[in-house]
């Protein structure tokens, strides 16, 4: 689905991949419309919620990544949550540096998502909410982006993350860049459906596969990872859909304590100044999501 370009290191959809999404135009049976409806947003009784496009990048783009995530200096970015995994988080509203490929994989994922995601009743109340054309796919990813954060997740031995469920509008992607028997042997993403049956997602997908999930419809938990000395773990790309409400207004980040990012492009200009006069007074206390993760200008 996703095609890269080395010179100027950035994605790009194949177009005629692309083109069989198109539900209106396309006689292929996996279009947009009947992934949305029979896969990813559907009854309990179907026992879905979630849907995989197979080598959405290419499995060696994939290992490049992983390498880029674990091999290189960017391991000593992560951030340690204890327990959960390590994390490696992306801003894109923000001055802080992200190398362009990851900027770009970041928003190509978006787009995708909201492909399918244009035919679920919370996409079409958002896009109608911020005066956005919902088929303007592009356009609905920037303004999510002004709100919403990404981040790299490792899960080393011991990790997991415990059972829950989110909040309605909560449709996740992961981009995989780790495959369970060769960088892990045991645990991964387990899903649970009302009647109790439950079914273990890491056995189903493979280097550079794209998942998504209806996280607000199944309870899900990362079951405990254990993996050997010579393997690293289980690493994905996650892309959650982040409701606009969840953040303030306002966002800093480290070394740009009197430059504030704002969430929403309706904000006032006076309530813009009153903000960053008021930073100069009040110390702003930095999130640990927000730290500069000084990445370096690396070319995958």
């Amino acid at each position: 689905m996703l095609l890269f370009d080395s010179k100027k290191q950035e994605f790009f959809f194949d177009k005629k991949k692309l083109s069989l999404l198109d539900y209106k135009n396309s006689e292929n049976k996996l279009n947009s419309l009947n992934i949305s409806n029979n896969f990813l947003f559907t009854p309990d009784d179907k026992k879905k919620n979630y849907y995989i496009f197979k080598n959405f990048i290419s499995r060696d783009i994939a290992i490049k990544l992983q390498n880029y995530f674990v091999s290189s200096n960017t391991n000593k970015s992560f951030i340690d949550t204890t327990g959960g995994s390590f994390r490696l988080f992306f801003y894109l509203n923000s001055p802080l540096f992200y190398p362009n490929f990851i900027k770009n994989l970041i928003t190509k994922c978006m787009d995708i998502k909201n492909m399918i995601y244009v035919h679920h009743e919370y996409y079409q109340n958002y896009c109608m909410i911020n005066n956005l054309n919902p088929n303007n796919f592009e356009a609905v990813t920037k303004n999510q982006l002004l709100h919403s954060w990404q981040s790299a997740y490792w899960y080393k031995n011991g990790c997991k993350f415990a059972k829950h469920i989110d909040h309605y509008g909560e449709l996740a992607c992961f981009l995989i860049l780790s495959e369970k028997k060769i960088d892990y042997l045991e645990g991964g993403l387990e899903i649970t459906y009302n009647d109790g049956t439950t079914k273990e997602l890491d056995e189903e997908y493979n280097y550079g596969d794209l998942v998504m999930l209806d996280q607000s419809k199944v309870y899900h938990r990362v079951k405990e990872i254990r993996h050997n000395d010579n393997q690293i773990g289980r690493l994905q790309l996650y892309i959650p859909t982040i409701p606009p409400y969840y953040m303030k207004k306002e966002l800093f980040y480290e070394n740009y304590s009197h430059r504030p990012y704002f969430t929403n492009n309706k904000i006032n200009f006076f309530y813009k100044m009153k903000t960053i006069v008021k930073s100069f007074f009040q110390k702003q206390k930095i999130h640990y999501s927000r730290v500069d993760s000084k990445l370096d200008d690396f070319v995958l």
